[in-house]
C-alpha cells in the first residue's frame, strides 16, 4: 500500500510541474494575456511529460534498493547459479560456431 501511496504522489507531483512549466512557458504577463493563454499558443507534450514520470517512478523505486547488500547478494546468485552460467556460455559458443562458421 506504501509503494501505490508513492506512486500516485509521483504522479501528482508530475501533473504539478506540468502545470507550472506549461504556465511559465507562455511567457512574461506584461502583454496581452488573452493571446498568449490562446489554446493555440500553448501545446502540452504528453510523450515527454509520460516518459518524466516513468523516469521518476523508476528512480525513486531504485532508491528504495538496499544498495549496501548489492554486491553480497550478485556473488552468492552467481555462486548458486554457476552450472547454469557455465552452460550458457556453452551453448553462445557452440551458437556462435554454427552461426558464423
Amino acid at each position: 500500500m506504501r509503494r501505490i501511496f508513492g506512486f500516485f504522489s509521483l504522479v501528482a507531483l508530475a501533473v504539478l510541474a506540468a502545470g507550472a512549466l506549461g504556465v511559465a512557458g507562455l511567457g512574461p504577463l506584461s502583454g496581452d494575456l488573452s493571446t498568449k493563454a490562446s489554446a493555440q499558443n500553448f501545446a502540452f507534450e504528453y510523450r515527454s511529460f509520460l516518459l518524466g514520470t516513468v523516469f521518476g517512478v523508476v528512480l525513486a523505486s531504485i532508491g528504495r534498493w538496499p544498495w549496501a547488500e548489492m554486491p553480497r547478494r550478485a556473488i552468492t546468485w552467481v555462486v548458486q547459479n554457476e552450472r547454469r552460467i557455465i552452460r550458457c556460455g556453452y551453448a553462445a559458443m557452440f551458437v556462435a560456431v554454427l552461426l558464423y562458421y
